[in-house]
Order: C-alpha cells, then sequence, then structure tokens
C-alpha cells in the first residue's frame, strides 16, 4: 500500500511503502519506471553539473544515500581540520559564486560576515524565487538537501554562525 493506510484502514504511517523505505520509488534511482537517465540525455552531457551533480542518483529523503555519493566528507574537515579564516581562503580560491543575477564571490561574502560586528550570528539559505519561472533554488532543494545542509554548516564554521534558518516562500 502506498496510501498511508493498510487493507483494514488502519494507518501505516503516510508516505511508507509496503516493506520499502519511506518515498522510494519502485525500481530505485532515475532511468527506473520510464524516467530517462540524464546521462543519456544530450542536453545534460554538454553540462558540467556542480549544485545539481547528484540530481537523479539519490533519493533526496535519504541522508545515507548522500554520505554513500561522498556527502557530509568536507563537514569534519571544516569543524576539525580548519580553522574558520582557512575555511574562507580556501572558498575564495575556489571562485565559487551565488547563484543570483550578480553571483556575488561567496568567500567575500563569508570573509564580511565573519569580520562583521556582533556577538551572534546567523546563516541563510535564501531560496526565494523571485525571477518568475526560474526554479534554480527549487531543483537544488529538492535534488540535494543535504549539499545545502552540508555547505550551511561549513558556511556556519567559518563565518562564526550559531544557527541557520533556510528561507523559502
Amino acid at each position: 500500500m502506498t496510501d498511508g493506510a493498510d487493507k483494514s484502514g488502519k494507518k501505516t504511517g503516510a508516505g511508507k511503502r509496503a516493506g520499502g523505505r519511506k518515498g522510494r520509488r519502485k525500481g530505485g534511482r532515475a532511468g527506473g519506471n520510464g524516467v530517462p537517465d540524464i546521462s543519456k540525455l544530450d542536453f545534460f552531457n554538454r553540462q558540467r553539473l556542480i549544485a545539481l551533480r547528484h540530481r537523479g542518483r539519490l533519493d533526496p529523503g535519504e541522508i545515507d544515500d548522500y554520505i554513500a555519493l561522498g556527502g557530509y566528507s568536507a563537514l569534519p574537515k571544516a569543524l576539525f581540520d580548519m580553522k574558520p579564516e582557512k575555511i574562507v581562503d580556501e572558498i575564495k580560491r575556489s571562485g565559487l559564486r551565488g547563484r543570483g543575477g550578480a553571483g556575488f564571490p561567496t568567500g567575500i561574502k563569508w570573509e564580511l560576515a565573519r569580520n562583521a560586528a556582533g556577538e551572534q550570528k546567523f546563516i541563510v539559505c535564501n531560496a526565494d524565487e523571485g525571477d518568475p519561472g526560474a526554479f534554480m533554488d527549487r531543483s537544488l532543494l529538492e535534488a540535494d538537501p543535504h549539499a545545502v545542509l552540508e555547505g550551511m554548516a561549513v558556511g556556519a564554521r567559518a563565518i562564526g554562525a550559531s544557527r541557520g534558518f533556510v528561507y523559502v516562500r
């Protein structure tokens, strides 16, 4: 049953599939049940995916899928092996930029936040879809939410933030 109830009508937990993990499609990953394998589509073969590199390769609701693909490997390094200033320097050298229209350099933003006055700092993932029909933030949050969370945790360490928020309209 996939409707959250067994044959007697007793609730089994919304969204759980009998004999399977919550939310898992029958047939596994993309490519099953008529969903095309994106690696075989010419349009996607010409792209170098960075933020969406795990799209279609994991179940976004399963942390184990993300970990199996190397996810959360940067977090212990940032927490235990690097000083916050070193994290900022590495991000600056990487050339990472924001996904907004201005493409502001992330390393500079983190450096400014780190050096800003104030005892308590926050990290915010601004996933507001300001451009109608763009869906770039939505696609990242849906396809690879753990990458967003890991990035926020590394960023929080870098700027000295003690709390984080994801803004979604």
